[in-house]
């Protein structure tokens, strides 16, 4: 089974694979991951599961793996973290 929408009690279909998250901190590091987006059909909320592991921005590469997903906004979401 897949995850269900509460407010609609209906299971939830996948959009979109390889989506790409980056969780952005204060400090200005970073960390990005890839899923999947889910959404409900009759509702229109979405979510991102099946996260990766996930890679730095300290690491070597980082920005030339992530900017190019950066360009595509309906295969991108930014996590600000005032932490």
């Amino acid at each position: 089974m897949n995850a269900v929408c509460v407010k609609c009690s209906v299971e939830l279909r996948c959009e979109k694979n390889s989506h790409g998250v980056e969780q952005v901190h204060r400090g200005g590091s970073a960390r990005f991951f890839s899923g999947d987006r889910w959404g409900c059909p009759k509702c229109g909320a979405q979510v991102v599961l099946g996260l990766s592991r996930g890679i730095d921005s300290y690491e070597y590469g980082y920005e030339d793996r992530v900017a190019p997903v950066r360009e595509h906004p309906d295969s991108y979401t930014a996590i600000r973290e005032d932490v």
